[in-house]
C-alpha cells in the first residue's frame, strides 16, 4: 500500500506492509477453528484468499487501500479497514524509496 497523501508529513512515498494470520482471524471471527487455506489470486485491486473448513467456506479480500471484506458462506462477517482488526494484523512502514523504516506514532 503506498501512501499518496498529498497532506503527508513525508517528503517521500510510503508503503506500508501487513502481515496478518488469516486462519486465526477467521476462528475468531466465525468461532470454529481449523480453516485451511485452499488457494490465493493475486488481482490489480486486491488479493483474494480462498478458504475452506469441512463443507464451509470462505474468501478474505485484502486490498491495496488497507479496507478487507471477509466473507463466510453468503454472509459478510467484516467490512472495514485491516488497521481496525486487532490482534491479526501487524503493519510495518517503509520509505518506498530507501527500503528504510519509518516509525509512525
Amino acid at each position: 500500500m503506498l501512501e499518496t497523501n498529498p497532506n503527508s508529513v513525508f517528503d517521500y512515498p510510503v508503503v506500508c506492509r501487513a502481515e496478518v494470520d488469516l486462519p486465526a482471524w477467521l476462528a475468531e471471527l466465525t468461532g470454529k477453528s481449523g480453516w485451511r487455506l485452499e488457494g490465493e489470486e493475486e488481482g490489480e485491486l486486491c488479493e483474494a484468499y480462498a478458504f475452506h473448513r469441512g463443507q464451509e467456506e470462505a474468501q478474505v479480500l485484502l486490498y491495496r487501500s488497507g479496507h478487507v471484506m471477509v466473507e463466510v458462506g453468503d454472509g459478510v462477517l467484516y467490512d472495514g479497514h485491516l488497521s481496525t482488526a486487532p490482534g491479526y494484523a501487524r503493519m510495518q512502514y517503509y520509505n518506498a524509496d530507501s527500503g528504510e523504516p519509518v516509525l509512525l506514532n
